[in-house]
């Protein structure tokens, strides 16, 4: 039997990577982070395989993969899952509950120690250890021969109201939280929930729209509460509707809830031990033995003595070699040295020390032979003199792989769309900017050298440990991404046949009045092979130079240089779900008074952090004054929790504005109870109270306008699902021109949004579908590209940004007529309004480039 670990990802400011343990006959995931499912397109690596989830904690640094992944395996035919986890994991997935759901696949939790001591099917047996950041030589244990009688005794259960739920146990809160689990994935069984403020007889149904349904429908048309294509319905009852219909109108009315929860601080390490190899059976010792051939041969393969004709028994032993220990390894989740005592107190690894070694047969077949462990580490914990202690106290023929963000490779986790970027930089390194590859190092440092033991590696995406047959590294597939400085292996596999788009790209910088000598050199390199000098290469992958303005990086340079004092980052341009290209939506509106992000799909942080690289980040922070949420479809919210615990982190004082469906703010509010990922800084801003029309005079309002500096916010429902709204941002200022910007989030071309955004500056629009997908667009809800502008026309606007493009199409989208104020977004692109308006002139050079079919990207 063949079985390996996976490392999924890069330990680095995004998160902790994800491990992946394989078997022919499935797969286990151990943490699900943001940017688990887009390394998984990448690389090509089959999740539809994984039945198991374990979580090292219950909070987004490590269960803010899952909602997506979850989705996108239901559609892809996965049949069940189980997560386990410490407490609060069964809360947190119940309070999903408002943007996740799907009928065809059967969620289960499980929460050690209250529901299980250990797990453990065919393949594994996987052993949870509890730490504390109290320091005791007394450490909670997970022991599986311990008696379940000691935990507290479960009392009947009852549907409970938000009121009641403090005076409930534990384990009525989590039945109750597992009803509504029930309701959203009731799977093939057709399990129904028993929980009266769970509607779990909704289903999600379909609107036939009929294909001359005329393009100017609007969200006026769809009825209040009906469900759009690819909505999720609210798992809420009618007097639930109600209230929050009412709450929305400014009534105080009560909004039901999960029972209340408080947040843990418990991590969970994991042992996990292999499948018992009790030897292979030998044939020819059978015939030596006189055993005759058939039925026999089978009972001793299966362990089952045999007595033969002369009345000798055989055992299954006599005929077998000898057998090998299973191979076990461990996952530690250290973050900090506050967990050190809990941990390596723990008597359950002294099984596995080195004095271990004179332990009977039947112990080590039992626990194992310790071949591999993973640390995952917080900052400066290698330093720590327990710990690297604790790390020697194992055989030095266990290898220990450590994910920490002290000693990662700085190399691009995403290989394809760093390459791609680095090709659209050719047009312009201001627009299109160079990734910071100058701090790439894979070495470890001279600290880790000291105090890490023998066997001791960096763990780097796509690493390999193989289990069986033999124990070993596997770096054969490891993303050890090449140095684009490196001419064999990065220059020549990535610009051999693009001479035509090199060409016009040196074309296009002419007309921009930019350097050409280092496109022109590597033109040159690539017709003759031949290079004078390579001081081009070093201009070629520079990374874009930020002007400093009273010794710190200015940040605003670029929209000081528009006459509108606007910039537009475009951080995720794709739908649905991540793709090598696009990650999915998020887009900064940077403004002289603060920048707004336009939906916060999961993975917004890291590309942040991957477009002003970690020097500038926190001053990207200090100026982010409001996230925008324009519908709960969850490829356009499922970031909002990672940004603002990091903007909470960096922002010592203030408040920072989310204007959402009112919806959404239930799901804070819960996961809140889990994570304390600073909500009680946050302006909240319901999207319904921003609609035209209606009057707009709440502090909130008043206090989001301030932060910004706008004259007016107004939001309005689109033509997409029930609670999607876009909304124009309006500027007067007396240093820059006055300004409108609109955004439509997801819709069909909509006339209520041309309403509120009649002679924009700035419309960004989703464009998911090219014209021969006229069809597939009413169906689902959204536009075309060509719609897209027609929108714009109809709005006067004077540039248009298409985004939100299908991941299943290419990555240019083909436009009916050659227009002058409309440009294509891309991930990690920076523009201006004038940059809009002359992005024509790259259009040349992006159909060479893009003439290629794109390969399929789904995910296996």
């Amino acid at each position: 039997m063949k079985s390996s670990v996976l490392i999924l990802g890069t330990p680095g400011r995004e998160g902790q990577p994800s491990i992946m343990l394989r078997f022919d006959s499935q797969n286990y995931l151990f943490n699900c982070p943001e940017g688990t499912q887009r390394v998984s397109v990448e690389n090509r690596t089959r999740m539809v395989k994984t039945h198991n989830i374990f979580f090292t904690r219950v909070n987004w640094d490590c269960i803010g993969g899952l909602p997506g992944l979850l989705l996108t395996v239901a559609d892809a035919g996965l049949s069940r899952l189980k997560l386990q986890g410490g407490r609060n994991l069964t809360h947190s997935i119940a309070a999903m509950r408002q943007f996740l759901y799907r009928q065809n696949i059967d969620v289960e939790t499980l929460e050690f120690p209250l529901d299980a001591l250990e797990y453990q099917d065919e393949n594994i047996r996987v052993t949870p250890m509890i730490l504390t950041r109290q320091v005791s030589s007394d450490p909670v244990l997970i022991d599986a021969n311990s008696k379940r009688e000691s935990l507290p005794k479960r009392r009947r259960s009852s549907s409970p109201d938000q009121d009641e739920s403090d005076s409930l146990s534990i384990f009525e809160k989590l039945e109750y939280n597992r009803k509504v689990i029930s309701g959203l994935f009731p799977g093939t069984s057709g399990r129904k929930s028993s929980v009266p403020t769970v509607n779990t007889t909704l289903a999600v149904k379909k609107r036939k729209i009929e294909a001359d349904r005329p393009a100017e429908a609007t969200a006026h048309n769809v009825p209040e509460g009906s469900l759009g294509y690819g909505d999720v319905p609210p798992v809420i009852d009618e007097v639930e509707v109600q209230a929050i219909k009412a709450a929305a109108r400014g009534e105080r009315r009560r909004v039901k809830g999960l029972p209340t929860t408080t947040p843990s601080e418990e991590v969970l390490c994991y042992i996990v031990r292999g499948p018992k190899d009790r030897g292979k059976f030998l044939p020819k010792l059978a015939q030596e033995l006189g055993i005759p051939r058939g039925p026999l041969y089978g009972k001793l393969q299966r362990d089952i003595p045999i007595t033969l004709d002369d009345g000798r028994t055989i055992q299954p032993e006599q005929v077998k070699s000898k057998p090998r220990n299973p191979r076990t390894f461990a996952v530690v989740d250290c973050p900090d040295s506050s967990y050190v005592d809990s941990l390596i107190c723990n008597p359950m690894w002294q099984k596995f020390s080195r004095e271990a070694s004179e332990a009977s047969e039947a112990t080590k077949m039992d626990h194992g032979d310790m071949k591999l462990v993973i640390h995952l580490l917080g900052d400066q914990m290698m330093g720590n003199e327990a710990y690297a202690k604790w790390m020697e106290s194992f055989d030095d023929s266990v290898q220990h792989i450590l994910l920490s963000r002290d000693h990662s490779s700085r190399l691009p986790l995403y290989a394809a769309h760093t390459t791609a970027q680095l090709k659209l930089s050719l047009l312009n390194d201001r627009i299109f900017r160079v990734p910071d590859f100058a701090s790439a190092d894979v070495a470890l440092s001279s600290t880790m050298n000291e105090k890490a033991p023998p066997h001791s590696v960096t763990g780097i995406n796509q690493l390999v440990y193989q289990l069986e047959p033999t124990s070993e590294l596997d770096h054969s597939v490891a993303n050890e991404f090449p140095h684009p400085s490196d001419v064999e292996r990065f220059i020549k596999p990535n610009f051999d046949g693009l001479q035509d788009y090199i060409r016009v790209a040196v074309e296009a910088r002419q007309k921009q009045n930019l350097s050409t000598a280092h496109v022109e050199a590597l033109l040159n390199f690539l017709r003759t092979n031949r290079s004078e000098n390579n001081t081009w290469i070093s201009e070629l992958i520079k990374p874009y130079a930020r002007k400093t303005k009273g010794g710190e990086v200015d940040l605003c340079q670029h929209r000081a240089d528009d006459p509108y004092g606007l910039e537009v980052v475009t951080l995720g341009t794709g739908s649905a779900i991540p793709s090598k290209y696009r990650n999915v939506s998020a887009t900064l509106l940077d403004t002289s008074s603060g920048s707004v992000l336009l939906d916060c799909g999961e993975g917004t942080w890291g590309q942040m952090v991957r477009f002003y690289g970690p020097k500038h980040i926190g001053q990207a922070l200090r100026q982010l004054k409001c996230i925008f949420i324009s519908h709960l479809h969850a490829d356009h919210h499922l970031g909002t929790v990672k940004v603002l615990s990091r903007w909470a982190e960096t922002v010592n004082t203030g408040h920072i504005s989310v204007v959402a469906p009112l919806r959404f703010l239930t799901w804070l509010k819960e996961y809140a109870q889990v994570q304390d990922f600073g909500l009680a800084r946050v302006n909240f801003v319901a999207n319904e109270n921003m609609v035209q029309g209606i009057s707009k005079d709440s502090d909130s309002y008043k206090l989001l306008c301030t932060d910004l500096q706008l004259a007016d916010i107004t939001t309005t429902p689109v033509d997409h699902c029930p609670k999607a709204y876009g909304v124009a941002f309006q500027k007067a200022s007396a240093n820059t021109k006055d300004w409108k910007v609109v955004y439509s989030g997801d819709t069909r071309p909509c006339q209520a949004l041309v309403d509120i955004g009649k002679d924009a500056t700035l419309l960004i629009h989703e464009a998911t579908f090219d014209d021969t997908k006229m069809q597939e667009a009413r169906e689902k809800r959204h536009s075309t590209a060509n719609e897209a502008i027609d929108v714009g026309k109809q709005m006067n606007a004077k540039a248009i940004l298409l985004n939100h493009f299908s991941q299943r199409y290419p990555k240019l989208p083909v436009l009916s007529e050659h227009v002058s104020n409309v440009a294509i977004s891309f991930d990690l692109m920076s523009v201006r309004i004038r940059d809009i308006q002359d992005f024509s002139k790259f259009y040349d050079a992006l159909r060479l480039l893009y003439a290629e079919p794109e390969e399929s990207e789904e995910l296996e």
